[in-house]
């Protein structure tokens, strides 16, 4: 979602490239899907996102429904630090494959 040739948006470009660490950076939960409205996949299965403030609120006991009113009510406004970035652990290393990747390029190596 970082490279250039993607069609992803701006914020999770941002977001990802920020991140430092994947492994406490991210986490595991169906909170990502339930904020967005998202209650199909049974509850075996969760998906992997970059930690966000609606996750941090349902952590902190606020119910699913006014987690995804605020949810929404973000979203309308434009304030993309509400909205969902999946993602894997190993996301660290973005940055210093991106560099390397840079690097052989200038020097012709790619």
């Amino acid at each position: 979602m970082v490279a250039i040739e993607s069609d992803a948006q701006d914020y999770k470009r941002k977001a990802l490239l920020a991140a430092k660490d994947g492994g406490s950076m991210t986490v595991k939960s169906q909170m990502h899907d339930h904020v967005q409205g998202n209650r199909t996949w049974p509850l075996v299965y969760d998906a992997r996102a970059l930690i966000h403030p609606s996750y941090n609120d349902g952590e902190q006991g606020m119910t699913i429904e006014e987690n995804e009113e605020r949810y929404k009510a973000a979203k309308e406004k434009g304030d993309v630090s509400m909205l969902i970035t999946w993602s894997v652990v190993s996301n660290s290393n973005i940055m210093i494959r991106m560099f390397n990747i840079r690097v052989n390029r200038l020097k012709g190596l790619d």
